[in-house]
């Protein structure tokens, strides 16, 4: 029983034991190769060139698109700028129009209102003066035309 508690602790430890030794191992075999390829390899032209190339492709690449992200963002403000003074010279414009428009009807409404009143007033005042005129007329003839009717004695 103890074998059988101790048995999967001890595969444990020798696992972890050879993978540190391998490890250890091939990093010391590898390292100096590793280390030989990479000095050599940034001391080859083709690879400098090949770096450069990419480097300049990114860098070409990020500025593009960082042109890009501020050429949209001018032509957008501009544009929404643009609008905006499109769209508040239409609004005056067409409130202009609409006061005029509103205003001139009231302004006829008002003065036929009042053209319409001072004609009547103007036409009853005539008329009322005419036939005051008339009505004394008459009545002062028909008056001289009885005081110089003979009297008739009422007897």
């Amino acid at each position: 029983m103890l074998n059988a508690l101790l048995s999967p602790l001890l595969n444990s430890l020798l696992n972890r034991l050879s993978n540190s030794l391998l490890n250890r191992l091939l990093n010391s075999l590898l390292s100096p190769l590793f280390n030989s390829l990479l000095s050599r390899l940034l001391k080859s032209q083709l690879f400098n060139i090949v770096l450069n190339q990419l480097l300049k492709n990114l860098l070409s690449h990020l500025f593009n698109s960082m042109l890009n992200q501020l050429l949209k963002s001018l032509l957008s403000q501009l544009f929404n700028s643009l609008l905006i003074q499109l769209l508040k010279s239409l609004l005056s414009q067409l409130l202009k129009s609409l006061l005029n428009s509103l205003l001139s009807r009231l302004l006829n409404s008002l003065l036929s209102r009042l053209l319409k009143s001072l004609l009547s007033h103007l036409f009853n005042s005539m008329l009322n003066q005419l036939l005051k005129s008339l009505l004394s007329q008459l009545f002062n003839s028909l008056l001289n035309q009885l005081l110089k009717c003979p009297k008739i004695p009422l007897n």
